[in-house]
């Protein structure tokens, strides 16, 4: 049962994870129909990346928010 259920969460996450390049891919190419300008296409490039990098890091994330809450709490 548990290998079943880290199977569906690992489907899950990639599912999550696509849908947040797909998304971050439209988010450019509308912003290059609305504007035809290279900065703010730049400017979602950028977005799009930090917003993946974030989704798909969330765990190292999780972990150097926790260090810090810790130390804080010392």
């Amino acid at each position: 049962m548990l290998e079943i259920m880290n199977n569906l969460l690992s489907r899950v996450e990639f599912l999550m994870i696509t849908a947040v390049v797909v998304m971050a891919i439209w988010f450019v190419v509308w912003t290059w129909v609305r504007t035809r300008s290279l900065v703010p296409v730049i400017s979602a490039l950028l977005l799009g990346a930090v917003i993946i990098w974030g989704v798909t890091n969330y765990t190292k994330l999780e972990t150097y928010i926790g260090e810090d809450v810790n130390d804080l709490d010392g």
